[in-house]
């Protein structure tokens, strides 16, 4: 069985939490490798996307990870997943800002 993941926490757009990162969305590691292999090849449809950065498999972790660099392009992955039959709770999908320069 896979350890459990760091789950970052929820994303705060004005004055709620943003759904697609609450805590109970995300993957908490509970997958093994070769279960969480089967949903890999669908979950890499999010790579058609323009802002997807990455979906790769963490086995050390028991998530499918998948990395976007907007809000917009979060809810965007998300919906993707979704679509293709990927259960939301397989994914880890992190935010991943980008660094202020100055």
């Amino acid at each position: 069985m896979a350890q459990s993941v760091e789950v970052p926490p929820p994303v705060i757009v004005g004055q709620w939490k943003e759904d697609t990162f609450l805590p109970e969305r995300q993957c908490h590691g509970n997958y093994a490798a070769a279960d969480l292999q089967q949903y890999l090849t669908r979950a890499r449809v999010a790579m058609w996307l323009p802002d997807t950065r990455s979906v790769s498999l963490d086995s050390s972790a028991g998530c499918i990870i998948v990395r976007v660099p907007s809000l917009g392009a979060a809810r965007l992955a998300e919906l993707v997943l979704r679509g293709v039959a990927v259960p939301r709770q397989t994914v880890l999908l992190i935010w991943e800002m980008p660094q202020r320069k100055g």
